[in-house]
């Protein structure tokens, strides 16, 4: 497979703005630093049914999603550290990696 990186999750889709944030502080990070990521785009859901509280505490109020997920980026792909055990779909790349790992 062209244009792929072992370990990392693939690139973003199209329209999906990545960044990543110290744990701790929330202070956006540079490449190659490990953090939590979190998700902005017109695909990612905008809260959960009857749950505000929920949704308050997985969308902040600038619209990124928070993962909850431990990663980085790098010149072209983003690696992450699945911490909450929730399935991503970022590319083809990371179905073909779990499809790898399965057979």
């Amino acid at each position: 497979m062209k244009n792929t990186k072992t370990g990392s999750c693939g690139t973003p889709v199209s329209s999906t703005i990545i960044k990543v944030v110290d744990t701790e502080t929330g202070r956006v990070l540079g490449p190659n630093e490990p953090g939590e990521l979190l998700v902005k785009g017109p695909q990612v859901m905008k809260g959960y049914l009857n749950n505000e509280e929920a949704t308050n505490e997985t969308i902040d109020s600038d619209g990124w999603l928070h993962s909850g997920d431990i990663g980085y980026y790098d010149d072209s792909y983003v690696v992450n550290h699945n911490t909450t055990n929730r399935p991503y779909c970022w590319a083809d790349t990371v179905e073909q990696t779990l499809l790898k790992r399965l057979v």
